[in-house]
């Protein structure tokens, strides 16, 4: 008789040692689970960041080249003086009236693109004027400066910028 209570306390003792396992491996797969979740977040959302600066690099490449190919037909702002807000920080100036896009390119996981092209001749040094003077015998006068910000607005929400500046030698 004193073997078969024995057997019944070991029987007794199984079952909560085996639900508080139960539990604690519960508890460490949902913990990692959350853990699994987060990292997938994140590299979401790295992933979106990695393809929005992409984005507005082409975009900044396809508008150099446009400003490169016709200087002429392309919209420009002045730059503000240096005290002012930056012409692409002014909501304003980026209106259709004031911005291009280039409309044969498509970029993943973006909704729209333009450019905001600055003509910031004034920043060269020499004061460059648009007169040709023969008295800048340096022919800086001959040169062009344009500051070019084109602004991405993501299909998730939110806009990305990427900048660049270019000079062009008048002929």
């Amino acid at each position: 008789m004193h073997l078969r209570n024995k057997q019944k306390a070991v029987a007794g003792f199984v079952l909560p040692v085996a639900l508080i396992l139960l539990v604690i491996i519960t508890g460490v797969v949902a913990t990692q689970m959350q853990r699994a979740l987060l990292d997938e977040r994140m590299a979401a959302n790295s992933r979106e960041n990695i393809v929005a600066d992409s984005a507005a690099q082409t975009m900044l490449r396809w508008c150099e080249l446009q400003l490169t190919n016709e200087p002429d037909s392309i919209v420009t702002v002045n730059a503000p003086a240096k005290e002012a807000t930056a012409a692409w920080k002014t909501t304003t100036n980026w209106n259709p009236a004031n911005t291009f896009t280039v409309t044969s390119v498509t970029l993943p996981g973006v909704k729209e693109h333009s450019c905001l092209v600055e003509r910031a001749d004034d920043e060269l040094l020499g004061g460059v004027s648009d007169s040709g003077d023969p008295a800048d015998p340096t022919g800086r006068s001959r040169w062009i400066k344009y500051r070019i910000t084109t602004r991405v607005e993501r299909v998730s929400e939110g806009f990305d910028y990427a900048q660049s500046e270019l000079r062009l030698f008048r002929q």
